[in-house]
C-alpha cells in the first residue's frame, strides 16, 4: 500500500482523493487538502490518486475564479500499475499536467496553458 510525494506547484488549492481503510471492511473516500505549492506524502488503499477541485469552502472557489479557472470536478489520476510496477497519470483537464520526477508527483499549469 503505497504513499506517493505529491506537489502542487501551482498558486491554486487542489484536493487528492484517496480510498482508505480505517477499520477492516469499512472503506472511505480520503479527502487531503494540498495548499499552493506544497509538497505532502499521501497515502492510498487502492493505488490511485484522484486530482481534482470539488472544494468545500469559498475560498477555494474563489481562488480559482480569482485566476480565471473554472472548478471542473476531476482533473486528472495517478494510478500504480502493479504488474508493470510503475505508475500511470491521465489528465481529464489540458489546462493543467502532472509529471513524475524523481519520485515527485509534479501538479502543474501546462506548459500549453501560460
Amino acid at each position: 500500500m503505497p504513499n506517493i510525494i505529491f506537489k502542487n506547484n501551482t498558486d491554486l488549492p487542489i484536493l487528492v482523493r484517496t480510498w482508505i481503510e480505517p477499520m477492516k471492511g469499512i472503506r472511505i473516500m480520503n479527502h487531503v487538502y494540498c495548499s499552493p505549492h506544497t509538497i505532502m506524502e499521501i497515502y492510498s488503499k487502492d493505488d490511485e490518486w484522484y486530482i481534482d477541485n470539488l472544494f468545500g469552502e469559498k475560498k477555494d472557489f474563489d481562488a480559482w475564479n480569482d485566476k480565471g479557472y473554472k472548478i471542473r470536478g476531476h482533473l486528472g489520476k495517478i494510478q500504480l500499475q502493479p504488474l508493470h510496477n510503475r505508475y500511470t497519470i491521465h489528465m481529464f483537464s489540458k489546462e493543467f499536467e502532472c509529471v513524475q520526477k524523481n519520485g515527485i508527483f509534479i501538479f502543474s499549469i501546462s506548459s500549453e496553458n501560460p
